[in-house]
């Protein structure tokens, strides 16, 4: 990815769908509304800033990458880090 923030986005969402898909019941759709899409998004920054610094350190970044499982390359990987 070139782009940081888009990558961000993109992951932040697929997450969402995952959560969403998790939680539905009988394929139900489901939509948050912009307050709980808010509180998901706080939840998992948390969940993913393991030290309570408020900020993702390079190593908690990879660590959100590598459980994401996006199939990034580890030269991927550094330019995403270096960005």
């Amino acid at each position: 990815p070139e782009n940081i923030y888009e990558f961000g986005a993109n992951y932040f969402s697929t997450l969402l769908e995952q959560l969403q898909a998790s939680e539905q019941d009988d394929a139900q759709p489901g939509r948050l509304t912009p307050q709980e899409m808010e509180a998901l998004l706080k939840r998992l920054f948390h969940e993913a800033d393991s030290d309570g610094s408020g900020a993702l350190s390079i190593e908690e970044f990879r660590n959100v990458m590598n459980q994401a499982d996006m199939g990034i390359s580890k030269s991927e990987m550094r330019r995403l880090m270096a960005e």
